[in-house]
């Protein structure tokens, strides 16, 4: 993927440009940008909601290896799974590469409305992570959202 495509998704996740400015570009450049992305990805950018469009981004730009420390995005098989996420992720907004944020607007539209969620971005690369306490029989996660 060419570097234009990849700074304009960025320049998204970041909240640098909106979603019309978004929309406007996938328009102009949508021969190239469909050469280059996964069909499914390419219509998530440009039909999908807000979600959708941050989880295609999520799968097209690149996460680091700084904030990949905590751990791969899963559901936790155990508590005991969930406390070890939970001091690498203690670890990292420490050594200041997550830093907690309050939750997107966008996220509304999730699967992790009503769950006990934590917010984080990577300070190296933009990534936005969320954090799910456990709740009854669910360990909780850690999910990689834009």
């Amino acid at each position: 993927m060419d570097k234009d495509i990849l700074g304009m998704l960025a320049a998204y996740r970041e909240g640098s440009i909106d979603l019309g400015k978004l929309k406007t570009w996938i328009a102009a450049e949508s021969p190239r940008i469909t050469a280059q992305l996964p069909r499914g990805q390419f219509l998530k950018l440009r039909h999908g909601n807000d979600y959708a469009r941050m989880a295609a981004i999520a799968r097209l730009l690149p996460s680091c290896e700084k904030c990949a420390l905590v751990g791969a995005p899963r559901q936790f098989a155990s508590r005991q799974e969930y406390d070890d996420y939970s001091k690498r992720r203690d670890a990292s907004v420490a050594s200041g590469t997550l830093r907690s944020i309050t939750p997107p607007l966008w996220t509304r539209d999730g699967p992790h409305t009503a769950e006990a969620v934590m917010y984080y971005t990577c300070s190296i690369c933009g990534s936005i992570w969320a954090f799910g306490e456990p709740e009854r029989a669910e360990n909780g996660f850690w999910e990689r959202l834009a």
